[in-house]
Parts: structure tokens; C-alpha cells; sequence
């Protein structure tokens, strides 16, 4: 059997195909076979191929001669990740077997980022893996993927250092990566949350407002500055239990599930409602965190 291909660019017509070559497909054998044929062109660009079956089909029980084009697969001679900003990359070799044949569908791993965290010992920053909620949004709000990184004179970073600080006396850590399409304010949100803080910009530095018990007095209700002044407080109908999806660390970070009762509640856990804890992946953590939230 014989097999002729041909080509042409794009922007030319089908009379000018250009032969490559013919191939000369014979063998002892019945079951199905495949062949592959390389070569290269002769400039980048769009080309049309061709693949015309020059031998007819034949009539003998005793021969195969059916074919078919199975695939065609080009190849770039560059380079295949231009980015302009630099980017993580994993390179996966693996021996096809009956068990594996053709690509990965999946991929997964366990991986550390490397970030410049805050060093209480010797007062600085370094580069280091961290896990570290303070590290993250640093690294979120200079990170090359944000359309305009900010400078460290942007960032408080004495307020960034003490929130770091915090975060490791209450052992508050933030595991996630960040593939979701979500605006920048978003992704600060998350990541001081996981640091029981929100983020904050002042018109001047970035910066975090921690959750925590203040000295400094926001302001005073008195009768000299208010009058006909009152209040009123919302009791709400709470649910037995949250319900936290997350990804276990304890095991093989699978996604795992935890029902929290809600501080106070005895008895059976009828009614549960969800909570998004991102980027927690202790189950100790979740517990303290999901019932700080609800108290």
C-alpha cells in the first residue's frame, strides 16, 4: 500500500502541492498496525497536508488493506512558555504502560512558596517557604500577575511584621493557590481573614486592621455629642452546626468535611449551614476558627 503526502502553504492553492514523500506501508501481519512519518517544514506558518491513498482497496480475505489518518501533531521549534514575567513550571516524565498511555489528565503535588516572610529572631525580612498569612498578601499585592505591583514604600511593612508576629503566636496559616479568576481586593480579603484580619488601604500604605483588642479608643458616646440616641440588638436564630469543606493535610490533603456544633448547642445536629474557610487546612485550626467566627 502506498501512501503520498504532500503540502502547501496556506495562502497558496492546491495547485501548488509540494510532494513530500510516498510511503510504502507492507507487512506480515493481520491485526491492526500503525506507522508514523516525520519531517519538517520548510518555514513556520499555516500549512495545508495533504494525504492521498494512492493503492485501491483490495478484494483477498487474506490481506488487510483498509487505512486511516489517524492523527497529525505538529511541533514549534521554540521554546513552548514565552511569558514576560516569571512563572512556576513542573516537568513530569513518565514510561507509558497499560496502565498510562497517551497524556495526564491529572496532576497533582504538594508544594511550598517561596516568599519573602518576617523573621522575628533577626528582624528582618527573608526569603523563605512560609506559610505565613502576612507573607501571602505581601506577595499578593507585589506578585507580577497584578497589573500594577505595589513597592514596598506602598506597603506598611512594620504593620505587616507585627500582623506576621500574630500570626504565628495563634498558629493562623494560609495553604492555597490562587486559580480562581478573583479581584485583587478579594484575594487581600481572603488572605487576611485566614489571619483574623481585614485588609486595609489608607490612601497611603497597604495594610491589615487585626482582630484584636485595642488600647486606642475610636470615640466616646456622650450627651454632648448625640441626642435621641438608641439602640437596639438582633438575637439570631443560629443553626446546630457549620458545615467546613476542606483540604485535609493530615490526610494526604484529600477533601475532607467537619461539622462544628455551634458554641453552645447540646444535643443532635439537625440544622447546619456552610462556611468557606479558604486556605485552612488544619482540622484543629478549622475547629477554633469556625466557632470564634459564630461566637
Amino acid at each position: 500500500m502506498q501512501i503520498r503526502i504532500r503540502q502547501h502553504r496556506i495562502t497558496e492553492t492546491d495547485d501548488d502541492y509540494v510532494e513530500v514523500t510516498t510511503l510504502t506501508i507492507v507487512a506480515a501481519r493481520t491485526e491492526p498496525m500503525w506507522r508514523q512519518y516525520t519531517w519538517t517544514l520548510p518555514e513556520l506558518g499555516a500549512w495545508v497536508i495533504e494525504l492521498d491513498r494512492l493503492s485501491p482497496e483490495g478484494t483477498s480475505a487474506q490481506a488487510q488493506s483498509r487505512s486511516f489518518w489517524q492523527v497529525l501533531q505538529s511541533f514549534r521549534p521554540e521554546y513552548p512558555l514565552a511569558f514576560s514575567v516569571p512563572v512556576a513550571i513542573t516537568a513530569v516524565r513518565v514510561r507509558a504502560t497499560y496502565q498510562l498511555n497517551g497524556q495526564l489528565d491529572t496532576l497533582s503535588g504538594i508544594v511550598s512558596r517561596l516568599l519573602p516572610d518576617w523573621d522575628a529572631d533577626s528582624g528582618t525580612w527573608i526569603t523563605r517557604a512560609t506559610r505565613s498569612p502576612a507573607a501571602a498578601l505581601r506577595r499578593q499585592l507585589q506578585a507580577p500577575t497584578v497589573a500594577t505591583p505595589a513597592a514596598d514604600s506602598d506597603i506598611d511593612l512594620d504593620l505587616l511584621a507585627d500582623w506576621s508576629e500574630w500570626c504565628a503566636a495563634k498558629n493562623l496559616k494560609y495553604d492555597r493557590v490562587h486559580n480562581q479568576d478573583m479581584s485583587l481586593w478579594d484575594a487581600l480579603g481572603d488572605i487576611a481573614a485566614a489571619g483574623r484580619a481585614t485588609p486595609r488601604n489608607d490612601g497611603v500604605k497597604w495594610g491589615v486592621v487585626i482582630d484584636r483588642p485595642q488600647d486606642l479608643i475610636i470615640d466616646h458616646v456622650t450627651p454632648r455629642n448625640a441626642r435621641n440616641f438608641s439602640w437596639s440588638r438582633t438575637y439570631p436564630d443560629p443553626p446546630d452546626a457549620m458545615h467546613v469543606t476542606f483540604f485535609d493535610e493530615t490526610n494526604d490533603y484529600q477533601q475532607s468535611d467537619r461539622v462544628i456544633p455551634w458554641p453552645g448547642h447540646t444535643g443532635d445536629i439537625v440544622v447546619t449551614e456552610e462556611l468557606s474557610l479558604p486556605g485552612k487546612t488544619d482540622s484543629d485550626e478549622i475547629w477554633i476558627e469556625a466557632r470564634r467566627r459564630n461566637v
